[in-house]
């Protein structure tokens, strides 16, 4: 149903009818309120899949969906604006299948979320963290000393990111195959070229022109 005007009424409709719901795609949905968001979470606790992409949910439906929905593997809340550190705290403390999470243009989202994913969603392997801008070297140092399956990263327009970060997770995701850091004032393509040849080898670099040795 993503992209449609679809709102709480329907989700409400939908959770009551559907209880064995397993995967729900909201993406664009932003009719969509902690309302239905609520409901969703009583009724249909099975859900592995969720993606609320530029939705109208705050902490308050986030931390009901922590409470209910703990075998969430994939959950996307990218342009959920009003999605705090207390909301992916939450999440990151309960849905400890986490594999895939997308929190791009959250504006409050800060290095505490990152802890906590650090601390509790090891098994991650996808992070969108794209525009945050209160990220800073540190919390991504942390999620990349405590989520060695990552797969994919995206740092898009994280203004405080360095390569002192970006070294560290060079060091410990060796399962990385992904890292877009375009829009990084402080990684340019010379500062990436001095990563481990290893890891340029073997990474897909989105932001700079890297040219193999």
């Amino acid at each position: 149903v993503s992209w449609c005007t679809v709102g709480d009424a329907g989700v409400m409709a939908l959770a009551k009818g559907c209880p064995k719901l397993e995967s729900l795609d909201l993406c664009g949905c932003d009719d969509v309120t902690d309302d239905g968001l609520l409901e969703l979470a009583m009724h249909c606790t099975n859900l592995v899949h969720l993606n609320l992409f530029a939705c109208e949910v705050t902490d308050r439906g986030l931390v009901k969906v922590a409470e209910q929905c703990r075998r969430l593997t994939h959950l996307d809340l990218g342009a959920c604006e009003e999605v705090t550190d207390v909301g992916v705290k939450a999440l990151a403390q309960s849905c400890l299948q986490l594999k895939h999470l997308d929190i791009s243009e959250c504006a409050s989202v800060s290095n505490k979320a990152l802890f906590a994913i650090a601390q509790h969603t090891v098994r991650l392997s996808y992070l969108n963290i794209s525009k945050c801008q209160l990220i800073t070297d540190d919390g991504l140092k942390a999620v990349a000393l405590h989520c060695p399956e990552l797969y994919q990263l995206l740092l898009t327009d994280c203004k405080w990111v360095t390569l002192d970060s970006i070294r560290v997770i060079a060091e410990h995701c060796l399962s990385l195959f992904h890292l877009s850091v375009t829009g990084c004032p402080h990684l340019s393509q010379e500062h990436l070229q001095t990563l481990p040849a290893a890891l340029l080898s073997r990474v897909e670099v989105l932001g700079a022109a890297l040219t193999q040795p």
